[in-house]
Order: C-alpha cells, then structure tokens, then sequence
C-alpha cells in the first residue's frame, strides 16, 4: 500500500480544518505548528503543502508593512498634534518616548535634556524603564549621549558592556536597565542641540540606517514639540507668578504676604531688609546670610540707585554668588529712595532662570507698591491724627465733634491720657531758624510710635504728644526729650508732663499749664530737664511769668529779715511764720506741731512781729505773709 493510501480521509480533513483555522486567525503557520507528520505525506503534497505554507507567509509580510507603516503615520499625526497643542513639557517628553517604543519596536526610549550653562545632559523622560534612569546626568562630550551633543550626528551601539566610550558617570544605570544596544540621536532646533532621543534595547540588535534616519527625522518633530511644551511651561509658570503675587498684593499685610507667595513660587529662602540691612522678614527660621553678606548686598543695592536713576527704571536685580549658595536681590525703591532690599537664597547646585528673574523682579515692583500705600496710609493717619491734636489745643470746637474725628482714628478722648510738652527754648533765634527747628520737631514726631502716642503735634518749636499709658508716662517722655536732643544736640529743651485729660476740654487746659510751667522752668534758671506741670501750682498758674522779678523781689522784701544769721539763734522763724499761719493762728496746735513750749513759740511770734515791724493780729498782714510763702514754696526764692 502507498504512503498516501496509509493517510486515512480523516486524517486529511481534520489537517485541512487546522490550516484553515489558523490561516483565519491570523497566527503564526509554518509546519512545526501543524499536527499532521510532514514526513509521512508524498513528496508532491509535502512539496505543495511547503509552497502553500510559504505564500502564506509572503502574504503576511505585505499586508504586515502596510499596517506597521498606518501606525507610523497614526504615532506621528499624534506626535504632530502635540506640537500644535498647548501641553506640559513632562507631558510631552513622554509621549515622545513611547512614540519611540511603538514606532521602531524598542524595549526602552528616553530622552535627555541639554543644558548649555552647565554644560551637562540629564535624562527626564523614559518609557519603558524603571524609576532609576530618570535624573541621571552626563557631562558634554563624555559617554555616547555626550558625543551626539558635540558632534550633533547620531550614534549607536549593539553591545554596551564591551562599549569602549561608556561613562562612569551613567554606566551604572544604564547597566541596571539591562541596555545592551541603542541609538542617540540629536534634538536640534536649527543649529542649537536642545537634548538627545533614544531608543534602546536590553538585546544585541543591528539598527539599519532606515531605522536611524527614521529616528532622526521623528527627533526634528520631537524638538518641535519640546519647545513648545516649554513656552507652554513658561507662559504658564509666568501665569502663575501673576496670579499669587497680585493675590498676595491685595491681601491686608501685602509685604509679608508678597514674600511669602515668592519664597513658595521660586522654593527657596527669601529675606527682606531694610535699606540699613536690619532682617524685617524671612521665611525661614536658619540663616545663611552673615553679616558680612548682608553689608554687601546693601552695599551694591545702595550703589545700584544711580543706575536707576541714569536708566530711568524702577527695578535693580543684581547676583551674588557666595562659596554654598546663590544669591538674587533686587533693591525696593519709592520715589527714589532705598526703602528696601529684597534677597532670595538657594544652593549652590540650584540656578536661577529667567523666569525666576521675572518672578522677583514682579515682587519688587508690587512691595515698592505695598510700602508705597502703606506709607501713604501713614502719613494720611499720621497728618489726621496731628490735625485733631491741634484741634484740641487751639481750636475748641464741639466736644462732640471732636470725639467723632477721634472715634474714626480709633482714640477715646474720654479715657485718661497725659500730654509730653517739649519746647525748645529758641526765642534768642531768628526765625529762619526757628522754622529749621520746627522741621526737625516734625521728624522727630513722624519717628514717634503712634501704638504708644496716639496724638501728636509740632507748634512754635514745641512737641506735643499724648500718652495713654500711666505706667510709661515718665519713659516716654524721657524718649521724647532724648530724641530731640540728638536731633537738637545745640538747643536747649526742656519737658513737662501734664495732669490726666479726661474730656476734650481738658487738652487746651492742661497744654496751657505745660506751656506755663515751661517758662517758670526756664525763667527760674532750673536745670531739670523733665518736670510737672504741677510744679509751680496755683500761683504758678495765676501769675505772669514777665512779673518774675517782682515777684522774687516781693518775697525777698517780705520773708528774707528772718532768715539772716544775726536772727538764727532765735530758732527757724520762717518755719515757725509758715505754721503758724497754716494753724490759722492758734498757738497751741502750731506749738504742738513744731514740738516747742508755748512760750517759746510766744518768744518766736514776737521776733517775728520785731524784725518785719508788722503785727500778727492784723487779717491783712497776715494773708500778705501767706501769698509771701506760697509764692516761696513755688519758685524757692529763699531757702530758710
């Protein structure tokens, strides 16, 4: 019996039934997957079953090409859209890679990025790979991605371990992905590299020439698209930048919240000083700027004023560059004047951009706006506030009128509170000069803390303010004498503290005490440099201070006889004169008081009534004697 005759009609259905289910399905046909014995069929049928299997497979390939190249062109009008659209650059550099996987049939694609200042490549995006390959940095000219930058030509490789041009620097990584071959292509934009594209295998492979110069031309698309997911980046960081600075402006404390927003967007530390180099704010609990940092950076800040000036610009950025960090400041001016120095500090390893410099440049011009307002706002509340004062001491309008403009500026004019009078004693001045005195005065009133001194005024070379807290009366005042004396080291100042100003009347009252104990002060030749207004009392008060000299030489006409020394061993007769009056003429209780005999004091009355010539029982004599030692008691004419 033949061969053929021992293959039973069976047999060759159920063979034929299998090819066609595979042919159907579209699998892989080839003899090895067949259940039939090849061997055991004729000659002629295994020779034509071999041709069919063979046609089969021509045919697979030719419809295979025409799909392979629909998902190439599929992947780049994908590619292409992501060119045209608006998308994050980290966004972009992935669907590059994965491009590179699908399109040329690659384990692994990735793309690192160049950086020309640091003259370094960095891996940024992979697909295909683990974790690890991202962030890995190669220097120009080193290692196979190195040499594409310099060169700007494609290379490749089919067996890395026994590379000859392999980095120390990246082989590490490279080694634990398992990449045996790759080829690196250039990212140019015109003539610039901007990176380099990979596509990668943990197997030996040949790359064709097609293949690479495929790569190279989806590399020129990929450029494209990184560029634009780089403006796009930008434009969307400036965005950003806008936004929480502006939000920050609007917010109550604006420079505190300015510098906040800006240390969040650049992440770094952020300082603030003033045009002295004091620290008014960091965000940041642990200094990196010493001393000697900070008077430079005031320094350069304080000289880059003129440059301001000669450009006509209202920003100065400059960098410093210290042995750990980087320094980016920026010098705040208003009207121009250094009210302020903006500093931001990062790592040595960390650069600033252009986007970066923007950023501070946008804070600087919004805290010159803050400080700006915030200074207008003072000296409109400080001007209000002076206004009212004045109000109070010169004008006497309506106390209800008056406690309506106070209760708007936050002060009760009910509640105690005490006026410092400072006078400078310039009347020898002329008044050009005077006029310099008073403008000084105003400095020093604009430096007071309105917290402590709610109100206050500058008249006739005179410094008032208010003070409400009783415990630090006499500490403010000597703050106040001491700044005008170290703005007025030549003039002579003196200071009165008044009595409590209960209601708005009061303030002109007691003003006019102050200013009344000042010229007793002066006049009397005393060298206290703060007193009361109660010093001088009544008569301080209802006497004319121009009478001085006659009221000295009423009391030394009236008092001095008992105080000569011809009459001292008849004991303290201005004392024993001061209490018997103030006893009201009784003798035994002014006896008692002075601890004598009666007839002691009997004896003294009598030395008394000799030495002045006057009589004691006259009502006349004796209210003559008491005005005498009031006005004693006051101004210290006679010591007894």
């Amino acid at each position: 019996m033949s061969t053929l005759d021992k293959i039973s009609v069976l047999e060759m259905a159920d063979f034929m039934e299998e090819l066609t289910t595979l042919v159907e399905q579209e699998g892989e046909v080839s003899s090895e997957h067949l259940s039939l014995d090849m061997h055991s069929l004729p000659d002629c049928l295994r020779d034509a079953i071999s041709h069919f299997l063979l046609a089969l497979e021509k045919r697979k390939q030719r419809t295979a090409r025409p799909r392979e190249e629909m998902a190439r062109s599929i992947a780049l009008q994908q590619l292409t859209l992501d060119i045209a659209s608006l998308a994050p650059l980290q966004q972009v550099l992935h669907r590059v890679c994965e491009t590179v996987r699908l399109l040329l049939q690659t384990d692994i694609g990735y793309i690192a990025l160049y950086n020309e200042k640091k003259q370094t490549i960095t891996i940024r995006a992979s697909s295909g790979s683990s974790p690890n390959l991202i962030g890995v940095e190669q220097r120009l000219g080193q290692g196979i991605g190195g040499r594409v930058v310099l060169t700007k030509r494609p290379h490749s490789f089919t067996d890395y371990p026994h590379e000859t041009r392999r980095d120390p620097n990246v082989e590490a990584a490279i080694d634990y992905e398992g990449i045996i071959s790759a080829i690196a292509v250039p990212l140019l934009l015109g003539a610039d590299v901007i990176g380099v594209l990979y596509a990668a295998m943990r197997t030996h492979r040949e790359f064709t020439e097609e293949e690479i110069d495929f790569l190279a031309s989806l590399a020129s698309l990929a450029s494209v698209a990184i560029r634009n997911a780089q403006l796009y980046d930008q434009s969307q960081r400036l965005i950003r930048v806008h936004q929480q600075l502006s939000e920050a402006a609007l917010q109550k404390e604006a420079v505190e919240s300015v510098i906040r927003s800006l240390s969040l967007l650049l992440s770094c530390e952020t300082w603030f000083l003033d045009a002295s180099g004091h620290i008014l704010h960091r965000n940041h609990p642990h200094a990196r700027l010493n001393p000697e940092v900070i008077s430079a950076i005031v320094r350069q800040a304080k000289n880059g004023i003129h440059t301001l000036s000669e450009q006509n610009s209202i920003v100065n950025c400059f960098f410093m560059e210290q042995s750990n960090f980087h320094i980016m400041c920026s010098s705040i001016v208003s009207n121009h004047v250094l009210v302020g120095i903006l500093a931001t500090v990062r790592p040595a390893d960390e650069e600033y951009d252009e986007i970066d410099r923007i950023a501070i440049e946008r804070a600087t011009t919004l805290l010159a706006l803050a400080i700006s307002t915030k200074e207008i706002k003072r000296i409109n509340t400080f001007y209000l506030r002076t206004a009212l004062l004045h109000q109070l001491l010169f004008q006497g309008e309506q106390e209800a009128v008056l406690g309506e403009r106070a209760k708007h500026l936050g002060i009760n004019l009910w509640k105690p509170c005490h006026l410092i009078v400072s006078m400078c004693m310039t009347d020898s001045l002329p008044p050009s000069q005077q006029e310099i005195v008073n403008r000084v005065l105003n400095s020093v009133q604009l430096t007071l803390d309105v917290s402590r001194f709610p109100l206050s005024t500058v008249d006739n070379t005179c410094l008032v303010a208010a003070i409400a807290n009783q415990e630090t009366l006499m500490k403010g005042a000597e703050e106040i004498h001491a700044l005008i004396k170290a703005s007025l080291p030549q003039a002579k100042v003196f200071t009165v503290i008044s009595d409590p100003c209960s209601k708005p009347s009061d303030y002109r009252h007691e003003f006019s005490k102050c200013k009344n104990a000042l010229s007793w002060h002066e006049r009397l030749g005393h060298q206290e440099p703060i007193v009361w207004a109660k010093s001088f009392g009544l008569a301080g008060l209802l006497l004319d201070v121009s009478n001085l000299d006659a009221i000295r030489a009423f009391c030394v006409e009236t008092l001095r006889p008992l105080t000569l020394a011809e009459h001292r061993q008849s004991g303290n007769l201005l004392e024993t004169l001061k209490t018997f009056l103030e006893n009201e003429s009784e003798l035994r209780a002014t006896a008692s008081s002075l601890h004598i005999h009666y007839n002691t004091l009997r004896y003294r009355l009598e030395r008394i009534e000799q030495i002045l010539q006057v009589r004691l029982s006259d009502a006349e004599t004796r209210q003559k004697l008491r005005l005498a030692l009031l006005l004693n008691d006051t101004f210290k004419f006679i010591q007894g």
